[in-house]
């Protein structure tokens, strides 16, 4: 999510989904709790977003901080708020052709963008459940089966359609290519968020979802380093051939996810 805010140019929007972000991994987070990790009063917050009240660019800089943004995009959130709110028309100009030329050098600098830029599980989850309901655009029906808000499926949809994944009229909405798998052949931070959500999501449906929906099991062993690229790549292959066996468009009434984990457990002073 911390990568995202340099695609955008409305302040309001970011801090809507950074909450919709933490509700997707706790469930019971507050616009309260939101408000005291931001360090704002919760009638400021809401005031913030609804855009009739502005934030010093100290104060928005210090509240990107505690979203865990970097310099760079603590300044480009910063810039969002005193492009609308400076005093000063100069001020605001500014600010505003900062963050045009930060938006514009994020998508061309990133060769991975059309997924950094969606980098929460559900949008990929999106992309499977348009074929299972037929292409059929239904948005509450998209909120209730991912267990999402139906604000978090219009902004997903609405980005996706903006960079090309998806072609969508005013009833219907389809992938325009399979863009369902992730891999892990790059250091990216969008990367790690994506597999860290699926990640969670496994804890949850090991907890809550019944054995014979699910299938998780472990086996531990040795292994020679030398050996580590063979063994991937048997794993990769292996995931395409269940991928191509068991997936399917046709009849399917569920989206499932293969998640495979493979890596060391001994202690390393740099596991990456």
């Amino acid at each position: 999510m911390a990568e995202q805010v340099l695609f955008y140019d409305d302040y309001r929007l970011y801090l809507s989904e950074a909450f919709e972000t933490r509700r997707l991994r706790n469930p019971n987070y507050s616009m309260r709790a939101f408000a005291r990790d931001l360090g704002l009063a919760v009638s400021t917050l809401i005031e913030v977003q609804k855009g009739k009240y502005g934030l010093s660019a100290a104060r928005a800089y210090e509240v990107a901080t505690k979203l865990n943004l970097s310099q760079r995009q603590c300044e480009h959130f910063s810039d969002l708020l005193t492009a609308k709110f400076a005093r000063s028309s100069e001020q605001r100009v500014v600010a505003k052709k900062a963050v045009e030329h930060r938006i514009n050098n994020f998508v061309q600098e990133v060769s991975l963008d059309s997924f950094k830029v969606i980098s929460e599980w559900h949008h990929m989850a999106l992309l499977e459940l348009m074929d299972l309901e037929k292409n059929h655009l239904n948005k509450a029906r998209y909120a209730k089966m991912l267990g999402v808000s139906e604000s978090v499926i219009e902004d997903s949809l609405e980005r996706m359609n903006r960079l090309g994944l998806i072609e969508m009229t005013s009833n219907s909405v389809k992938p325009t290519s399979q863009f369902t798998s992730v891999n892990n052949n790059y250091n990216s931070e969008a990367v790690r968020s994506f597999h860290k959500q699926i990640i969670e999501k496994a804890l949850y449906a090991v907890e809550r979802q019944d054995n014979e929906k699910r299938e998780v099991s472990s086996t531990l062993f040795s292994i020679k380093k030398q050996d580590f690229p063979a063994a991937r790549k048997a794993l990769m292959d292996f995931r395409r051939e269940f991928a191509s066996r068991f997936g399917t468009t046709e009849n399917a009434d569920d989206v499932c996810s293969l998640s495979i984990q493979f890596f060391s457990l001994l202690a390393q002073e740099d596991a990456r």
